[in-house]
């Protein structure tokens, strides 16, 4: 990945991403040269280097409406205990400037980011609403409230390995006990989704070696998902960030392909499969085509579960890119069978004309070991009769 300069405000962005964090100049006006300081081709500096790895969960950070309100309810919550504790800088919606700070190489290390794992899930039914009274109510999913599971993600950053290292223990001790929050159902006024926080894994995201040190780290506190309930409507629950947007388009459109294929009813499937057609549509996804006698297809299930891990993994990434991400793979498998092939073929008239020296020759080659086991078990039984 390069850094290329954004034309109309002359922050450094991603190459890959779709559109600048700091202006939202889209991806089309940023052409094609990346960014190098010094003569060309040389890497970029330190700097540039940390605010390309800080620009992800910034992009994970402006998410859909019910997913970032959620998010701020544990930002506040970690205000309220970190406080006194040490000096950090949380990133929410209170600082959505703080963006074109870092942008602009201005660094206030630690960062706090709160970001969310999210995924559409088929099997749930029904979910719970607490209303401003206290009293529940149970709903069920419909085609505006789907069924999805949720959790935040409790990303945290610093040049400093031993800060981030305490600043994670300190998360991990708030959060020694599962903890309640409640966050507003946008698909109702004045009823409200829980959802407990319990710690699942810390994960080391990311980090720059420089001079044989640590100089940037970037580790994470990942949290069980719990059931959620998505309201669908763009207009109340819009994704305030196009690079998101993409994601949670696509994990939608997977979640229409699947449902199409279990709902009950004619009129049901045609109702998501008209929803899938339209959301492949709207993130640009290619139609099915060949490589090599055999069909790609971007928009089945394996299709859309390849790029909402690749968007997952990196947002800031693009179709194109992943595609031709894909195109290399397919390319690289099929090289890899005609290797194979040839291989077997070359072998096994080897053994026809009854040189058993064969097994020695197969564990040399770049076949491997299993395809050396495979045909050592074919010489065995053949010598058994």
């Amino acid at each position: 990945m390069g850094l290329i300069k954004c034309p109309d405000c002359g922050n450094m962005v991603s190459d890959r991403a779709v559109a600048c964090p700091s202006c939202g100049c889209p991806a089309e006006a940023f052409g094609s040269a990346p960014f190098s300081q010094g003569n060309a081709g040389t890497e970029p500096d330190l700097e540039t280097q940390i605010c390309s790895f800080i620009a992800y969960p910034l992009y994970r950070s402006f998410d859909r409406e019910d997913l970032m309100q959620a998010n701020m309810r544990v930002v506040d919550y970690l205000k309220s205990r970190l406080n006194g504790v040490r000096p950090v800088t949380f990133f929410s919606l209170e600082n959505s400037d703080l963006a074109k700070s870092v942008v602009g190489h201005e660094f206030t290390f630690p960062y706090v980011f709160v970001t969310s794992s999210f995924r559409y899930h088929l099997d749930y039914k029904s979910f719970t609403l607490t209303r401003s009274d206290g009293n529940k109510v149970t709903r069920y999913y419909d085609r505006n409230t789907l069924p999805c599971e949720y959790a935040p993600r409790i990303e945290v950053i610093s040049d400093n390995e031993a800060e981030v290292i305490d600043l994670i223990e300190k998360i991990k001790d708030i959060f020694r006990v599962p903890l309640r929050f409640t966050a507003p159902f946008l698909g109702a006024k004045d009823e409200y989704l829980t959802f407990d926080c319990e710690i699942e894994s810390v994960q080391m995201a990311r980090d720059i070696y420089s001079g044989g040190k640590t100089v940037f780290l970037h580790k994470t506190v990942v949290f069980k998902k719990v059931p959620w309930a998505s309201y669908t409507d763009d207009e109340v629950n819009p994704c305030k960030n196009e690079a998101m947007n993409l994601l949670r388009k696509l994990q939608y459109a997977q979640f229409c392909l699947l449902y199409s294929e279990k709902a009950g009813t004619p009129e049901e499937k045609d109702h998501y499969r008209i929803r899938w057609e339209k959301a492949c549509a709207e993130a640009n996804l290619p139609n099915d085509f060949y490589m090599y006698g055999k069909i790609v297809s971007l928009r089945d299930n394996d299709g859309l579960l390849y790029i909402i891990n690749a968007l997952d993994e990196n947002v800031t990434r693009t179709i194109d890119d992943i595609l031709e991400e894909i195109k290399e793979k397919v390319t690289t498998m099929y090289l890899e069978e005609q290797r194979q092939m040839q291989e077997d073929a070359y072998y096994e008239s080897r053994y026809d004309s009854g040189r058993p020296s064969i097994l020695g020759d197969i564990l040399k080659t770049a076949a491997g070991v299993a395809l050396g086991n495979k045909l050592s078990e074919k010489l065995d039984k053949k010598d058994k009769r």
